[in-house]
């Protein structure tokens, strides 16, 4: 797969081939892949005929940028959840930078099912996967052959009509790794991540980063049959210092320097018996990941498995960096080693003595990055 700010043509939903083209910043790369898709939007919804084109699809469309999307989205007669959401949450973050307390209470309240607030007080969606938001509608809906895969904040659901049924049906929990939608989410096989922020060093801008580890599932029929996908994904946000204090706004995103290494995480499902295995996954180049209300990395782990997700998969270790184009040259490196985590703002940066290398093979410092400048 090739990653990268993609500038892309998608044509209609019914056959024709999609044609991506990327560009990568500082390693000025140029690639043209060309993917047979077969899908049609029926009643505002989604219908796919196979994992292929299922799959080749959402990776495609999470690629584009937000205005290349909704020109997808206008083409095939779509209004997805990505971009419902997406005007929720510019209302919402209208308020805030007005300092309406009582209207974002309110605009928070009225679209509890759509949108929460991060306990960094970023307005985020309810369905945390990037590669769900994309292909259903805004009720989380969307079609394999006849069967109906309903999505929420953590599960894929089987051919429900209500909420209300949901309890009672077949379902697939999709995040491995995270961070809860509340304090109050209850417990699941979800292990958490945290965010972790850096303040450029005049004190004007700050970066966030938070990993996550997805199963990208697709329910094939009504009897329990699914496809599994392992999804590599790191949300990257700013704020920037204001009188009334630190808000959130839009800008662009980069990311570089990622490496993450799993630990018996599924191959193969066959007969009852599952394969396990280590996998390494690198992306050491330079990505600029657009500009808007956040950046999004996502990365495909490479695996397909079919009817399994009971494995704990293990992250040994992750590291990444990360930055906006406001804190630029200066970065976030972020570490994470076997359930430890390095320091934000001077608590990483090079030279300081209490700045700890957790992680035997690999280590990225907060702080100036002179191939950002």
């Amino acid at each position: 797969m090739v990653l990268g700010l993609t500038v892309a043509l998608l044509s209609s939903c019914n056959g024709n081939d999609i044609v991506e083209e990327t560009a990568m910043s500082n390693v000025k790369t140029k690639a043209i892949e060309q993917v047979k898709s077969r899908c049609s939007v029926v009643d505002g919804i989604l219908h796919f005929s196979s994992t292929d084109d299922y799959y080749a699809l959402t990776d495609s469309l999470c690629k584009l940028s937000d205005v290349e999307f909704e020109n997808w989205e206008n083409q095939n007669n779509f209004l997805s959840y990505r971009t419902y959401v997406n005007r929720i949450i510019d209302e919402i973050e209208s308020a805030q930078n007005e300092n309406d307390v009582d209207k974002v209470s309110s605009l928070l309240k009225e679209y509890s099912n759509y949108v929460y607030l991060s306990e960094e007080d970023f307005v985020q969606p309810v369905i945390q996967a990037t590669s769900y938001r994309s292909i259903v509608n805004k009720d989380g809906i969307f079609y394999f052959n006849d069967t109906e895969n309903v999505v929420d904040g953590r599960y894929v659901y089987v051919n429900n009509k209500s909420v209300n049924q949901r309890g009672r049906s077949i379902k697939q929990e999709y995040v491995v790794y995270g961070t809860p939608l509340t304090k109050a989410t209850p417990n699941t096989t979800e292990i958490n991540f945290v965010t972790v922020a850096y303040t450029k060093e005049d004190g004007t801008k700050r970066v966030y980063g938070a990993p996550k580890i997805f199963r990208n599932v697709v329910n094939k029929d009504n009897v329990g049959n699914f496809m599994v996908q392992y999804e590599f994904y790191v949300n990257v946000d700013g704020k920037k210092k204001r009188p009334t204090g630190w808000k959130h706004y839009s800008t662009g995103y980069g990311i570089k320097d990622v490496v993450c290494r799993f630990k018996n995480i599924p191959l193969s499902y066959t007969n009852g018996i599952v394969k396990t295995g280590d996998i390494t996954i690198t992306h050491p180049e330079a990505e600029e990941l657009g500009e808007g209300k956040s950046g999004e990395f996502r990365m495909n782990v490479g695996i397909g498995v079919p009817n399994y997700t009971g494995t704990p998969e293990t992250v040994v270790c992750m590291h990444f960096k990360v930055w906006t184009y406001g804190t630029a040259p200066e970065a976030l490196g972020y570490n994470y080693y076997q359930g430890n985590y390095s320091g934000e703002d001077e608590a990483n940066k090079k030279g300081n003595p209490s700045a700890k290398q957790l992680c035997p093979l690999h280590h990225l410092y907060n702080g100036t990055d002179s191939s950002l400048e």
